[in-house]
């Protein structure tokens, strides 16, 4: 389904963006 595709990815960027963001504001 293309809206369970669209969270899948919306989640995996949330989880990068989360991930990455204490990195960045070093």
């Amino acid at each position: 389904d293309q809206l369970r595709a669209a969270l899948d990815r919306a989640a995996a960027r949330g989880a990068l963006v989360g991930a990455s963001m204490p990195l960045a504001g070093t």
